[in-house]
């Protein structure tokens, strides 16, 4: 995927009017089923609730922190409920070309229940919700912030190990946009 069409950066539900990029919200649920168009990732990521998402049928529990990927044009739904303090969803929808590798050879994890460890990813994503939020046209900063996130997100076992990332090298690119950007 060319960096360019990282600026087509998603389109994001949040009551009660749509937003320009990630979103957070904290009691949502999904009013009908839907079919994502076939350029559309979805990534959710719940912090404390409780509830599920349906993907093609098959339920996928929220447990702790969980993060669900929806690729393009699976259909879904999901019901999102605070289980204590802080609950909240974080959700990011973002065009891709279904031909970009990281589509086509599925190296996202579909589902991670009880994810452990996402301290950063859970900085990056509320970074990127800022940055959007802050910004009326699509900004390096955000590209940079999106590009940060898809590299921290968890990738599926069965993914080519060339589309991965090292632990060392995020954590060192992360640490030179916290101390370059800010």
């Amino acid at each position: 995927m060319a960096l360019s069409e990282l600026s087509e950066t998603a389109r994001s539900n949040r009551e009660p009017k749509q937003r320009r990029g990630a979103a957070s919200f904290v009691r949502r649920t999904g009013a009908r089923t839907a079919k994502h168009r076939p350029d559309l990732l979805q990534i959710d990521l719940a912090l404390n609730g409780a509830g599920q998402w349906i993907v093609e049928g098959q339920s996928r529990l929220l447990n702790g922190v969980t993060l669900t990927v929806f690729y393009p044009g699976e259909l879904h739904t999901y019901d999102f409920q605070p289980r204590r303090a802080g609950a909240r969803m974080l959700s990011l929808k973002v065009r891709v070309e279904p031909t970009w590798p990281a589509i086509a050879q599925r190296i996202f994890s579909s589902y991670v229940p009880n994810l452990s460890g996402c301290d950063v990813l859970i900085r990056s994503w509320e970074r990127l919700i800022l940055s959007c939020a802050a910004a009326p046209q699509t900004s390096v900063l955000q590209m940079v912030r999106l590009v940060e996130l898809l590299c921290l997100c968890p990738r599926d076992d069965r993914a080519d190990s060339s589309m991965t990332i090292s632990d060392e090298c995020v954590e060192k690119a992360m640490l030179f946009i916290e101390q370059n950007l800010h």
